[in-house]
């Protein structure tokens, strides 16, 4: 499917149709297509960021003769089609009346964003999920408050088409492990991340987008335990020195590509590569290559907490942890450091959805690594309280400073001293099942 008519020749997301064509349900322009046809429009421009909000502030400030109200009522409609199927509804008297322009603009980006799928094979097309409520059911109250989450059905085989991360880069370079020419960057998430790094001055913050992105270790899909991180680090001694080394041994190399390649497709079967042989003959094994160029990191906590937990020793074919762990990160771009780009990316659309989904449909339990403050935002009050009652989210442990403020430990290591509650032992009971 073609939506090239979305963008601008500078690159720019935008509304296809003239502004009152959504907005002004009083003009001619508000009859040149349906309401199903507008919703998948505007959805399609707020996955890659655009601010429904600013959308009709724009249009107030360019055409004087469309008034507040008027673009009001237009949300409020779109609202109760989602719901219901029918513009004027039940709660649209409620609505109208309660909610200021920016909140009916929230809402309904909100009750899109739940029901939006865009297939990530550039061919089937988008389409929203129908998920109408039972007011039979609904106070009030409820109305302000955007459709639950475990009300809107998603599927396995919905995740995995709808995978932003398995294609469409800007620049790949498919044959190499770092190329610093190649732009390993989601198309969807290109507009944000670009304007980030124009903007960041200091070069430790930077997106370095001359290797794959990492936002999976593993595969969440099949994994027992997931790790909620922040985003991975670049050190050039790995990342670039390593990687060029690796490219001089193919067949390591193409093994760590493959490994790398399948966990972005959400269809690796472990969190490092299969040990092809026991390093006999001073040869290297294709896990020792993946975790060296990883720098060990998680291979030594992994190493360490299966002593302590006693767990079995490795095994090659189906390991106790590397069979049934996994690594999901808030922004799956690499950096020296990390730097907050204050928008949500397209991208991270995608990962509200698949924790949303193995929240709701599997037994996963979570250990919140880093950042619990955006993981909670991006997740959600109504998921992450569910998690948190189901004893499903393992926190890390906090203190607090010598300024009286409450701070999170900042090791991401699987130790008892590192986690709240007997995290480690929900862990290690988690792996042992």
């Amino acid at each position: 499917m073609n939506y090239s008519y979305f963008w601008s020749i500078d690159g720019e997301i935008r509304l296809p149709r003239p502004e009152r064509t959504y907005f002004d349900d009083l003009s001619e322009e508000y009859k040149d297509a349906s309401t199903d046809e507008k919703l998948l429009e505007i959805a399609y421009c707020i996955w890659h960021g655009l601010s429904l909000y600013d959308e009709v502030k724009t249009t107030l400030q360019e055409h004087t003769q469309v008034k507040e109200h008027t673009i009001k009522s237009c949300l409020i409609g779109y609202i109760e089609y989602l719901r219901s199927g029918d513009t004027k509804n039940k709660s649209y008297i409620i609505l109208k009346d309660k909610l200021t322009l920016k909140q009916a603009a929230d809402l309904l980006s909100e009750e899109l964003m739940l029901r939006y799928r865009l297939p990530a094979n550039g061919i089937d097309g988008h389409y929203l999920v129908t998920v109408h409520w039972d007011y039979n059911e609904t106070q009030n109250n409820d109305y302000f408050k955007p459709t639950k989450v475990s009300a809107v059905p998603l599927t396995e085989q919905e995740i995995r088409d709808v995978n932003p991360w398995q294609a469409s880069y800007v620049r790949p370079n498919p044959s190499a492990l770092y190329d610093p020419d190649a732009e390993w960057l989601l198309t969807c998430d290109k507009q944000i991340v670009k304007e980030f790094n124009r903007k960041t001055n200091d070069p430790e913050y930077y997106f370095m987008l001359g290797m794959r992105p990492e936002i999976f270790n593993g595969n969440p899909l099949k994994s027992k335990v997931v790790i909620l991180s922040l985003n991975p680090g670049y050190v050039y001694r790995v990342n670039n020195l390593y990687a060029r080394l690796l490219q001089m041994v193919q067949p390591i190399e193409e093994a760590v590509k493959l490994q790398k390649d399948n966990q972005l497709k959400l269809s690796a079967s472990s969190f490092f590569c299969q040990r092809n042989h026991n390093n006999s003959g001073g040869m290297i094994s294709y896990r020792d290559a993946h975790c060296a160029i990883d720098d060990w990191y998680w291979y030594d906590i992994f190493s360490k907490f299966r002593e302590d937990a006693g767990l079995p020793e490795e095994n090659d074919m189906d390991d106790v942890i590397f069979s049934n762990v996994a690594l999901v990160q808030y922004v799956g771009y690499i950096s020296k450091s990390w730097k907050s780009l204050h928008k949500l990316l397209p991208s991270q659309r995608f990962t509200r959805m698949l924790i949303h989904y193995l929240a709701l449909n599997t037994d996963t339990l979570f250990i919140v690594s880093r950042s619990e403050e955006l993981w909670k935002r991006l997740i959600g009050e109504e998921i992450w309280e569910m998690l948190d009652n189901d004893k499903r989210l393992v926190h890390r442990k906090k203190f607090e400073n010598k300024k009286g403020i409450t701070q999170t430990i900042r090791t991401q290591g699987f130790t008892k001293a590192s986690f709240e509650d007997g995290g480690f032992d929900r862990i290690a009971d988690k792996f042992r099942t």
